[in-house]
């Protein structure tokens, strides 16, 4: 078993003047920046880099469909999201995904009682669902509610070195596939 944590999975920092902003807005959101496009309420990522959520979606997520090799970090600065018919945030592909949690900053997650599913996303079972290895990290607090099912669920590592998490679920707070590492983080 591998039980150590990368410099990565450390590192909350990012360089703010290259970051991609998104601000979430009702039920739609608006990008300041490249590797991020908004359809309707659905914010999908698809190349690597830094990416800052702010704001509040009402009624949409947040997906990254970024290629195999590319690592992925999104910066949650006061961000709400509620999808009431699947994840709100959820990682169909990237070789990893770094959500930084923004010090001082209150970031909300919430979905629905079930899920609208078909296909290849009929096995989403969580607020935040990962198919690539997901570590979280910085000095921010994350609110979790999951009345369909899970809270945070990661189909590979699922890594914590940072952050101060309430989850309430139905299911399991948390879910690694291959491990759940936690370094640090209440």
């Amino acid at each position: 078993y591998d039980l150590t944590f990368t410099a990565r999975d450390l590192d909350v920092g990012y360089e703010e003047s290259e970051a991609t902003v998104i601000t979430l807005q009702g039920q739609s959101a608006t990008v300041s920046g490249e590797g991020a496009a908004v359809s309707g309420g659905e914010v999908t990522i698809s190349a690597e880099g830094s990416y800052v959520l702010t704001g509040e979606l009402s009624e949409g997520r947040i997906v990254v469909n970024a290629g195999e090799a590319d690592k992925v970090q999104l910066v949650f600065n006061n961000a709400s999201l509620h999808c009431s018919t699947s994840a709100p945030v959820y990682i169909k592909q990237a070789d990893k995904v770094f959500i930084t949690l923004a010090e001082g900053s209150k970031n909300t997650l919430t979905d629905g009682e079930s899920y609208d599913l078909t296909g290849e996303e009929d096995n989403i079972d969580g607020v935040i669902f990962s198919k690539a290895d997901l570590t979280i990290n910085g000095a921010g607090a994350l609110a979790i509610t999951g009345s369909y099912k899970h809270g945070i669920v990661s189909k590979d590592d699922l890594v914590i070195t940072g952050g101060s998490f309430t989850i309430t679920a139905n299911g399991q707070g948390l879910s690694g596939k291959d491990c759940v590492k936690i370094n640090d983080g209440s």
